[in-house]
């Protein structure tokens, strides 16, 4: 398995197989084509635990179009946790049993768990979640990252470092989409999990 670093996203319905990024519209902007705002919706309801299936589809078939291979055996899937417990599980856990199962990867749900709840980013929380590890089943595992939406980078960049100082080697990141934003300053930086720019 190559282990270089890949930036993937999936796209909406309407283009997978897409390389190009769907942008996660805030519901501020309401004059956003159909397409996206397919895309919006197909987001948030994944976000509240609906959809996984067409979801697991979506994500499956760009990881397997990705690697060249439909059995991605040598691979194992974590999310970047929720902010909540309650969430977490309602979001990926069984999203990540279907991917894994289409695909035949290593089922990383629980390697996270969340150990303190936080308040979701969107909504104002500036405090960390606390988590542990199952480190041992983490030291060497192949690792595909995945976050519904990334907006800075950040959860996904420091999830990838904390994995690979207890020992794996982060292949892939994907997500559903990154989140739009019309605040863009003069140091504005894109995040590296686009595939977009």
């Amino acid at each position: 398995m190559n282990a270089s670093f890949l930036t993937t996203i999936v796209t909406s319905t309407d283009c997978p197989g897409s390389s190009s990024a769907v942008f996660a519209y805030p519901t501020r902007f309401t004059d956003v084509t159909s397409t996206s705002d397919r895309a919006r919706k197909l987001i948030w309801n994944f976000k509240d635990g609906l959809r996984s299936s067409e979801v697991a589809d979506l994500v499956s078939e760009k990881l397997q179009n990705t690697f060249n291979s439909s059995d991605l055996s040598d691979l194992c899937l974590i999310c970047v946790p929720a902010s909540t417990r309650a969430k977490n599980d309602s979001r990926f856990q069984s999203f990540v049993q279907k991917v894994c199962d289409k695909t035949r990867m290593t089922n990383g749900f629980n390697y996270i768990t969340i150990q303190s709840d936080r308040e979701a980013a969107h909504l104002g929380g500036t405090e960390n979640a606390e988590y542990s590890y199952n480190e041992y089943a983490i030291k060497g595992s192949y690792i595909v990252l995945f976050d519904d939406v990334v907006t800075s980078g950040h959860s996904m960049r420091n999830l990838q470092n904390k994995l690979e100082s207890l020992g794996a080697i982060v292949v892939c990141a994907i997500s559903l989409g990154r989140t739009y934003s019309d605040y863009h300053g003069e140091n504005h930086q894109p995040h590296p999990y686009t595939g977009a720019l």
